[in-house]
């Protein structure tokens, strides 16, 4: 329910622009007895990159909350490399702690039989 805050927070600590927040209204397929039912989405500009919220929601802030939340797990884990305004715009989503995304490196630990170490069989 912070990550507005938490993504603020980082975006100030890396030295990078405030984020920009852009809610749009939608219209669903399912309908009520007053018609299609409506909601918002939200995509948020972080350090020259846009995130989006993939779902759409009641209020306009549960929106930004959620296009806040795919930014924030994104941008922490960017590497010092990534950090600097030379990469193209990226537009990310429904991208949470367990799936980082393209590019994104995990090393192997030498107890999975690859990475660093260990024994090799000739």
């Amino acid at each position: 329910m912070f990550y507005i805050l938490y993504l603020s927070s980082l975006c100030q600590r890396r030295r990078w622009p405030d984020p920009l927040y852009e809610t749009s209204i939608v219209s669903t397929s399912t309908y009520d007895r007053y018609g299609p039912i409506r909601g918002y989405t939200c995509s948020v500009r972080v350090n020259h990159r846009i995130y989006e919220s993939r779902k759409v929601f009641e209020t306009e802030e549960l929106a930004k909350e959620e296009a806040a939340k795919e930014a924030y797990y994104i941008c922490r884990s960017l590497s010092i490399a990534e950090q600097t305004n030379d990469l193209p715009p990226l537009v990310g989503g429904n991208m949470g702690p367990g799936n980082m995304g393209p590019g994104y490196f995990q090393p192997q630990h030498a107890t999975t039989g690859g990475g660093w170490g260990g024994r090799r069989n000739s």
